[in-house]
């Protein structure tokens, strides 16, 4: 996916986000809230999270600087020179556009998701490698649910956003997302825990609200990034969600049949 082109308001997830291509310079005297090395995209590299009162800036190596407004949502984009155009691309619509959108009440987690029609989203939580575009293919091959979330999810309180960018998705895929209404009741979330090909699909009981809010809050895209305004509203969401909407463990054996048994074990979850 390539960014938007200079001066456009970009529609995702709901929001409207004027994206600009500039020359930035860094604030005088900023609060530093992280500096240090991050993966961005495919890419580790060194970055540094500054809030300004009127601002926040992301300064990523090998991409250029970000300023994400708190007046307006806008999002100005100053490329480093030499930066290609990947890892500008991953940069803005990877941290960059999540604290853009946490700055609008959208929390953005690593996670795929699926929708059952006519009644909501269901999440899939879990590191990488640990399957989770995987499972969403999965599910979506029995003909019963459709793709809403490869690996980067927007959520608002306990609804889900499709209409977000997803980096590893092609065109075709990005359009049938789009074709999706745009937002749907979080029906459940599930940390996903890999099994041998001989285990059987299984659901717990859903985790404490202590626990389910620890998980969110590890899965949520560039959380390390907030300044502490955007912390309190990180922890009013996490905590929103995980006393709402259950998030339970879920086992899934590592076979690529395993689909329609995972299905079966989601349906009774998905009312």
């Amino acid at each position: 996916m390539t960014p938007p082109e200079p001066g456009p308001v970009y529609a995702v997830a709901g929001r409207t986000l004027a994206i600009h291509r500039t020359t930035l310079t860094l604030p005088s005297s900023p609060f530093v809230v992280f500096d240090g090395d991050a993966r961005v995209g495919n890419r580790c590299c060194r970055v540094r999270s500054l809030a300004a009162p009127d601002r926040d800036v992301l300064q990523i190596s090998g991409a250029g600087l970000f300023a994400i407004s708190h007046r307006e949502p806008r999002i100005d984009v100053d490329a480093e020179p030499g930066a290609g155009e990947t890892a500008i691309v991953e940069a803005l619509l990877g941290p960059a556009l999540a604290l853009a959108l946490a700055r609008t009440g959208v929390f953005v987690l690593h996670a795929s998701a699926v929708v059952v029609p006519g009644r909501g989203a269901l999440g899939f939580l879990g590191d990488s490698g640990a399957g989770k575009s995987t499972l969403a293919r999965l599910l979506v091959e029995t003909g019963e649910v459709a793709l809403a979330a490869d690996d980067l999810l927007a959520v608002e309180d306990t609804m889900v956003l499709p209409h977000f960018p997803q980096l590893k998705l092609d065109a075709a895929a990005m359009a049938a997302i789009a074709s999706l209404e745009p937002s749907h009741p979080l029906l459940g979330l599930y940390a996903l825990d890999p099994a041998p090909p001989d285990a059987q699909a299984g659901t717990g009981e859903p985790l404490s609200a202590a626990t389910a809010a620890a998980l969110l809050i590890r899965h949520t895209v560039a959380s390390i990034l907030f300044p502490e305004d955007l912390l309190a509203a990180h922890f009013a969401f996490v905590t929103g969600p995980a006393c709402r909407v259950p998030l339970r463990r879920l086992t899934v054996p590592r076979r690529l049949d395993v689909g329609a048994e995972v299905l079966r074990v989601l349906t009774p979850h998905a009312r």
